[in-house]
Parts: structure tokens; C-alpha cells; sequence
């Protein structure tokens, strides 16, 4: 009988350990899963509102000229200062003051005029 009983509580114990790695791997999951879930940033609608936001400012990008598209595409996807672009593109560096200027004021105008919020244009 006490054979019996060590080979049962062997085995118990044996189940429980190797169900306990099986478990906490299965929480861990879970909980990514739920963080992930959780992130408004990644929900259908909030992905779409960026996509068409997107498109609204590749509309308007497009609307300006190309001396203001180029300084502002310098200024802001490159990180350029104005006497860096003004280097760039071979502009006196009033001149490129002026294309950044009016050329964030077309486009802040055509983003409020296409429904873009947001106060990141000055």
C-alpha cells in the first residue's frame, strides 16, 4: 500500500509541475494579448482616422508649390534648418523663410478647410 500511495503522490506532484510552466506561459500570453487589446492606438477605427488623415495632408501637400512643398518637406521629414535648406536648394535664406512661412499657412488653411485637426502646424 505505501508503494501504491508514493507512486500516486509522484505522479500528482509530476502533473502539477509540468502543468505549472504549461500555465504560466498561457498567463503570460493572456495578459499581452489583453495589453495589446487595450491599446486605443490599434483599434479598427482609430487606424482608419489616421489613414484618412494621412491622405488629407497628402492632398494638400500636394496643393502647394513646389519651392514650399520642398522647404517644408526639408524642414519637417528631414529636420533641416532654414540656412540648411536654404544650402540645399540654392535660395537666399529670406527666401526660404518666406516658402516655410506661407507655406505652412496654405497648408494649415487647406487642413482646417479638410476637417484635420491638430495644432501641430504654427
Amino acid at each position: 500500500m505505501t508503494w501504491l500511495i508514493n507512486i500516486v503522490r509522484n505522479k500528482a506532484i509530476d502533473a502539477l509541475r509540468s502543468g505549472r510552466t504549461e500555465r504560466a506561459s498561457i498567463l503570460a500570453l493572456d495578459e499581452e494579448a489583453m495589453a495589446v487589446a487595450a491599446d486605443a492606438t490599434q483599434q479598427p477605427q482609430a487606424l482608419l482616422e489616421r489613414s484618412l488623415e494621412k491622405l488629407r495632408i497628402t492632398g494638400c501637400m500636394a496643393e502647394l508649390g513646389a519651392p514650399q512643398r520642398q522647404a517644408l518637406a526639408l524642414a519637417y521629414y528631414h529636420g533641416m534648418v532654414h540656412t540648411e535648406i536654404a544650402e540645399t536648394l540654392g535660395a537666399p535664406l529670406g527666401t526660404v523663410k518666406a516658402w516655410v512661412r506661407r507655406g505652412l499657412d496654405k497648408l494649415k488653411g487647406c487642413l482646417d478647410a479638410a476637417g484635420v485637426r491638430g495644432g501641430s502646424l504654427a
